[in-house]
């Protein structure tokens, strides 16, 4: 998936397309998922974003099991403007915590040089 844009407010549109590509993502596979991969633009990024960043964990939480299912993000323009990972110090696990994979594709640039 991508583009999310999520909010920082629980009945933000963007939260509720997430929470429900999320959902059936988990009904197509039986509940057997393996893998999300979130291609960008994970939150919106520019009002609160650390609200935003909060609010994507928490429907993470409720909606995966970080046991079965990996979290696979790349950094978006919007996701850009947040991280600080894309100085190379910081990863999308530094606020999200690291119970599902997260990808900083800025480690990665970093080892292929």
């Amino acid at each position: 998936m991508s583009d999310t844009h999520v909010r920082k407010t629980t009945d933000h549109t963007s939260n509720r397309l997430f929470e429900n590509a999320l959902k059936a993502a988990k009904t197509l596979t039986g509940g057997d998922l393996d893998a999300i991969l979130l291609a960008g633009d994970l939150i919106e990024g520019y009002d609160e974003p650390e609200a935003e960043v909060s609010r994507v964990k928490e429907l993470l939480e409720a909606n995966l099991d970080s046991a079965k299912t990996e979290f696979v993000v790349a950094t978006g323009n919007h996701d850009y403007y947040f991280l600080p990972g894309i100085n190379r110090t910081t990863s999308w696990a530094d606020f999200l915590g690291d119970d599902f994979l997260y990808q900083n594709p800025a480690e990665e640039t970093r080892m292929m040089r």
